[in-house]
């Protein structure tokens, strides 16, 4: 009976000592600001603002995420993707590298579609898309 409990106890102690040494090893591994390249994201790539407006005139950035806002910052060059906008009269997208943001300008009123396509992800998770309101 005492050696069941003792079992227990030390398998306990291992799992643990697992647990920690798993995380200590993605930690390790992990660039030392937090960023990964878009192929290491295993999920889908999503901007920090889901469904932005933007006004005429306006200029800015979104920020790119794996899998959530609170999830890895996207390191990206401008070899991993292709950005596409349905109505380039009324909004210009570009891809800035250097920022590893995609930079934005309000040009006319109206609703635009932005697809980005990531060149070096798994299929099913090859594309972020924006619906973005310009007033």
């Amino acid at each position: 009976m005492k050696s069941g409990r003792l079992s227990k106890y030390v398998l306990s102690l291992f799992m643990t000592f697992a647990m920690v040494l798993s995380f200590h090893a993605t930690s390790a591994n992990a660039a030392s600001d937090g960023a990964i390249t878009p192929s290491e994201c295993p999920t889908f790539i999503v901007p920090d603002d889901h469904q932005p407006t933007v006004k005429v005139g306006e200029s800015g950035h979104w920020n790119l995420y794996c899998g959530s806002t609170s999830g890895a910052p996207i390191d990206f060059s401008n070899e991993d993707l292709y950005v596409s906008v349905d109505d380039s009269s009324a909004l210009n997208v570009y891809a800035n590298p250097d920022r590893n943001t995609l930079d934005y300008e309000g040009l006319g009123k109206g609703n635009v579609e932005v697809m980005v396509y990531w060149a070096n992800k798994q299929p099913g998770t090859t594309y972020t898309f924006l619906l973005v309101e310009v007033k």
